[in-house]
């Protein structure tokens, strides 16, 4: 071959030669030999050292073994504090529910104790309530006073006054959303007397009598 021939081939082959790991290994016979490909218990040529092969990679299982932990307790933390706040809003839900129906007693309880004031003085109660799936409405109603007011509220909404007997009950809802229906009451002494329910766009409800 001539000389410029052997030159070609070592300079096409280098790139093979030079990127190919080296590993140091022992034969049969307990001799160091060089090979291209990984054996027992080799060592592995990286720049200017030699790694022990199977140190490497018990080394990275050993990460990976911890990565995985790690991520193992993250999730396991994760989910324990999901849990915590699910309890938490578990109990805070139970806590509002039992806040309302405390208060809800308590003003069925006031109501009692006005009607029974007012029949002990030979008067009445009446009461305006407003409810309904649309979220609020704009009232007209007759006073205690026998005069008029006009209120934008949130329903449900109930209000009520100690009258005489003749008095004249009016109250008027419109709602203030373009969904949802509302119906409206009035109540003499607790008992429903007179209602009137409307549904859609702004509708309107009206309900009146005379105690």
């Amino acid at each position: 071959m001539k000389k410029s021939t052997k030159l070609f081939a070592l300079v096409c082959f280098w790139p093979a030669i030079a990127f190919s790991a080296v590993y140091k290994c022992s034969n049969e016979k307990g001799n160091i030999v060089f090979s291209d490909k990984p054996c027992e218990n080799a060592l592995r040529k990286d720049g200017n050292k030699w790694t022990d092969v199977e140190q490497e990679k018990k080394e990275i299982a050993e990460k990976n073994r911890i990565l995985a932990e790690e991520k193992r307790k993250k999730e396991t933390e994760d989910a324990a504090k999901r849990q915590e706040q699910y309890q938490i809003q578990q109990r805070n839900a139970a806590l509002a529910e039992q806040r309302r129906r405390e208060n809800e007693a308590a003003a069925e309880q006031e109501r009692t104790n006005q009607i029974v004031r007012a029949k002990a003085s030979g008067l009445y109660v009446i009461e305006y309530s407003v409810e309904g799936s649309t979220s609020s409405a704009s009232l007209t109603f007759t006073n205690q006073s026998v005069g008029t007011e006009q209120y934008k509220v949130d329903l449900p909404w109930r209000q009520s006054m100690t009258v005489k007997k003749g008095f004249f009950a009016y109250i008027s809802a419109q709602n203030q959303k373009s969904y949802g229906a509302l119906t409206v009451k009035i109540l003499l002494n607790g008992i429903p007397v007179k209602s009137s329910d409307s549904s859609g766009e702004y509708g309107i409800a009206s309900a009146s009598g005379k105690v």
